[in-house]
């Protein structure tokens, strides 16, 4: 079997000397380019490249010693991009040689989820006493952040909300969600949750919200309330023209309408998995169904019940969070129930915390 090779630069006005170097490349394994995104580029160079991202693809997907081309939109030392190909080999120019590439990161993705009203908005806003959060709103979750006895009223200015009213007739989230993850700064109007409304760019008063994932430190979480909502968003995005038109909202997704869905939140979600960030997403719980026996029934939810049953594989920890015996609880262990999905990959055990006790500062390394 032909090994992955990984290699990656900006590749700007193709030459000769790139050519060379991707065919000693190619001689080693088929060629995975992870192509430096313009956004990417004028954030450590400080100037855009001459060539767009899509030409610099194109030029790149012509070349015979190329097998294929991702978008590189992390750090320097590229960590989540060689992460996300899984290379046998990573093919570096000599000026770069003495890089350490691949040192494990200390940033986290965590999914929190569970049913309604249980307390999963509060348990992530509580990071707001040793984090600056980014808080995309999706459903006015943030009204809970505006109870003090959710969080203390000093804590407020941690939180960076960028209020997106996702609707169903205007399914503004998932647009939005997938303009800040690209990167780059990101100007959200207050009013339509839009990165480019035309509206509030007529209105010298109208109220924006910035994110430049770009500029975020081990001390920058987003966080995404909610998955659900997005889930929602993403299916009005595909059959917009449909419920737009007369008696519309009657029509029900087709198969295909299902499918594009889950391309819209892979991309998504792919994206977070890949990032060298900090980011939390919140959703709500659903049962599989069709769960084999030795599979969880309550899973998070993300699109259709077979999405949902694998959205776990995106993220380094799930935190399952509920009501028990009239206390607030929390599990992330892999064994706390066997029809509940639950556990990560730092160990961390939130089982046995209750109420005021309860916080996921150990998953971030700061418990």
């Amino acid at each position: 079997m032909s090994q992955i090779v990984y290699t990656g630069g900006t590749f700007d006005l193709f030459h000769k000397g790139h050519l060379e170097f991707l065919r000693r490349c190619n001689e080693l394994g088929k060629v995975t380019v992870a192509l430096n995104t313009d956004e990417f580029i004028r954030s450590y160079k400080g100037s855009s490249p001459i060539m767009t991202f899509e030409e610099r693809e194109a030029v790149l997907l012509g070349c015979r010693f190329v097998e294929n081309v991702i978008a590189n939109t992390g750090n320097e030392d590229s960590k989540p991009s060689i992460s996300a190909v899984n290379p046998d080999l990573i093919v570096i120019g000599s000026d770069w040689a003495r890089r350490d590439y691949y040192v494990l990161s200390k940033r986290v993705k965590v999914l929190v989820y569970g049913p309604p009203k249980c307390g999963k908005t509060a348990l992530v806003g509580k990071l707001a006493g040793h984090y600056k959060l980014h808080w995309i709103d999706l459903e006015q979750g943030i009204k809970t952040l505006l109870n003090p006895a959710m969080l203390a009223p000093e804590h407020r200015k941690n939180v960076n909300v960028v209020n997106v009213p996702d609707h169903r007739l205007v399914p503004v989230g998932i647009d939005t969600v997938r303009s800040i993850l690209k990167g780059g700064e990101q100007k959200i109007c207050y009013a339509h949750g839009k990165t480019v409304c035309p509206l509030c760019k007529a209105k010298p008063d109208a109220r924006y919200s910035s994110v430049n994932l770009n500029t975020f430190t081990d001390n920058d979480i987003l966080v995404i309330d909610s998955l659900s909502q997005l889930t929602s968003s993403a299916m009005n995005r595909v059959i917009v023209k449909e419920i737009n038109k007369p008696n519309g909202e009657e029509d029900k997704p087709t198969y295909n309408d299902y499918a594009m869905q889950g391309a819209l939140l892979d991309e998504v979600l792919s994206r977070i998995q890949v990032l060298d960030l900090n980011i939390v997403c919140i959703t709500h719980d659903i049962d599989s169904e069709k769960a084999e026996s030795s599979a969880a029934n309550i899973v998070p939810l993300a699109g259709t019940r077979n999405f949902s049953k694998t959205v776990a594989k995106y993220f380094d920890e799930v935190v399952y969070v509920n009501v028990l015996n009239k206390k607030h609880s929390a599990f992330s262990s892999t064994t706390s129930f066997n029809t509940i999905l639950t556990g990560g990959r730092s160990g961390v055990k939130l089982d046995g915390l209750k109420d005021a006790e309860l916080s996921l500062l150990p998953i971030f390394n700061k418990g």
